[in-house]
């Protein structure tokens, strides 16, 4: 119980995630105009204010996870699946968010405390950006692949 409560902000992620999707399918045009918007400032600021103890390697993943799921459940439950346009908007705003939320990831891995731009000698650490840049489109292209997978083959 005392590691679940360390998980603060993965856990306010999720809980988000649950309230978006009980929300979502009465109010469709609030998903569809402001998840983009909402999803990476909710991520980033529970990351910032919550401190968690679980590194950002782990916190990026779910937060994809998150969007993907939320997805899913939009076209399951709130339609979007029903003819061109309603896949072609729920399309688009999946990757907006996705597009925001990697934007979003980049700055929690700006603020993690675990990662520092500076070495010792006072130079600038690329081979840790470029890691972390690395990390990030390796996420990104996880799910999308999964998204497709999940959208697509049917």
């Amino acid at each position: 119980m005392v590691k679940l409560l360390k998980m603060k902000s993965i856990i306010l992620n999720l809980f988000f995630g649950v309230i978006w999707v009980l929300i979502c399918p009465y109010f469709p045009s609030i998903h569809l105009s402001s998840s983009y918007l909402v999803f990476p400032c909710v991520f980033f600021l529970s990351f910032y204010f919550f401190k968690p103890n679980v590194s950002c390697y782990i916190q990026i993943p779910i937060n994809c996870l998150i969007i993907l799921l939320i997805d899913f459940l939009f076209r399951l439950y709130a339609g979007g699946s029903h003819d061109q346009v309603g896949i072609a908007l729920c399309d688009l705003n999946f990757f907006a968010t996705l597009f925001t939320t990697i934007i979003s990831s980049c700055a929690i891995i700006l603020v993690s405390p675990s990662f520092t731009y500076k070495l010792p000698s006072n130079r600038i650490n690329f081979k840790g950006i470029i890691l972390n840049s690395i990390f990030i489109i390796t996420a990104l292209f996880i799910t999308f692949f999964l998204f497709y997978f999940i959208s697509y083959n049917k």
